[in-house]
């Protein structure tokens, strides 16, 4: 599965001030990396794709009812 703009992913490996598993999107690519803008923080940070897994958010977490 290949990650593109747009995608959401999550990190699996701490950067900076961003935790581990947190949520980003992909806003730009760049050879073996990405631009992501991890939500939380509303930071952009470039990450190596080895360690980013590609999510479906429709598929996360529970359902309202």
């Amino acid at each position: 599965m290949s990650i593109q703009i747009n995608d959401y992913v999550i990190n699996n490996i701490q950067i900076e001030n961003v935790g581990v598993n947190s949520i980003g999107l992909i806003k730009a690519i760049n050879g073996e990396s990405a631009m992501v803008l991890f939500i939380g923080l509303n930071e952009i940070f470039r990450v190596n794709f080895i360690h980013l897994n590609k999510i479906n958010i429709a598929e996360t977490g529970k359902g309202y009812d």
